[in-house]
């Protein structure tokens, strides 16, 4: 039995058995301490988008460090990778500000950071680990949620593709819904892109692909290659006329902003959205038994 706790694990079974434990990858390669070989399907988590074991990271990394590992971006403070990445990434995407954390969780935390009213979801979705984004997820329990929407609706939140839920598909009835309403209710669109942006869905942004009209949007799985913990969560429509009480020790994290900055090198230079938008075509035949849930 692992001293580690592990995530998502079903301890009433696992208790009897020992854990799996990997030493080793190289690429798409992965190796266990019994020296099995697998092939990494799911990319770690769906973020090593790039391959296990990158010199050219490590090199990104090590530069980095002999500059300066670490700074807080507290109080007026910034670093220049900070403002460098920070400037890229919303330029690609397309929105106005960012604000760096340290997983998808936290990172939709504080996009709901001003939001007091109610929540709607369109269907069942994922969105994190920590109490409040637990409570919205499908397996949670929240007295935030609306049921529809109306005038009592703050925010909608959406996972465009919902993975942990069986993978369902946002519709375009359901984006055409969630835009017509926003001008007569006034809400605002948040889009929960932690596994689908960067490339993973074929697009850059699928939430820009399928016409979301979003004011935040949340990005983390792929940023660093799963190298670093990181997470953003861009704005259009940050309100310059407030105290922003929100932050943690390891947001904009000096050597995680110069690889997620490198990896944008790695997003063009690969042509990853193209590469994953056709095997994604090649696979789509396929008849996979999963489940699906509105």
């Amino acid at each position: 039995m692992t001293h580690q706790i592990l995530s998502f694990t079903d301890y009433n079974k696992f208790k009897y058995n020992s854990s799996i434990i990997f030493v080793k990858g190289t690429g798409d390669q992965v190796w266990t301490d019994d020296n099995r070989q697998f092939t990494d399907l799911t990319s770690g988590l769906w973020n090593v988008n790039y391959g296990h074991s990158r010199k050219d990271i490590l090199n990104v990394i090590t530069e980095q460090y002999n500059k300066l590992a670490y700074y807080p971006n507290h109080f007026w403070t910034e670093t220049d990778i900070n403002n460098i990445f920070a400037k890229r990434i919303c330029k690609l995407l397309n929105y106005d500000n960012v604000y760096f954390a340290n997983s998808g969780s936290e990172a939709v935390e504080i996009s709901l950071n001003d939001i007091t009213g109610k929540i709607y979801l369109p269907f069942k979705s994922y969105h994190g680990s920590t109490y409040r984004t637990r409570n919205l997820s499908y397996f949670g329990n929240s007295n935030e949620r609306a049921t529809k929407l109306n005038d009592t609706v703050d925010a909608v939140l959406i996972e465009p593709i919902a993975g942990n839920t069986g993978v369902y598909h946002i519709t375009e009835e359901e984006v055409e819904e969630i835009n017509y309403y926003k001008d007569i209710y006034g809400y605002k669109i948040i889009v929960d892109e932690t596994t689908t942006s960067l490339g993973r869905s074929g697009k850059i942004s699928y939430a820009d692909y399928l016409g979301i009209n979003a004011d935040r949007l949340i990005v983390s799985k792929g940023l660093t290659n799963g190298v670093i913990p990181m997470s953003a969560v861009l704005f259009r429509d940050f309100d310059y006329d407030q105290v922003f009480l929100h932050g943690f020790t390891q947001s904009g994290n000096n050597l995680a902003c110069a690889v997620a900055n490198y990896c944008l090198n790695l997003l063009s230079n690969t042509n990853l959205a193209e590469i994953s938008s056709k095997i994604g075509a090649n696979l789509s035949g396929l008849n996979f038994p999963y489940r699906q849930y509105g």
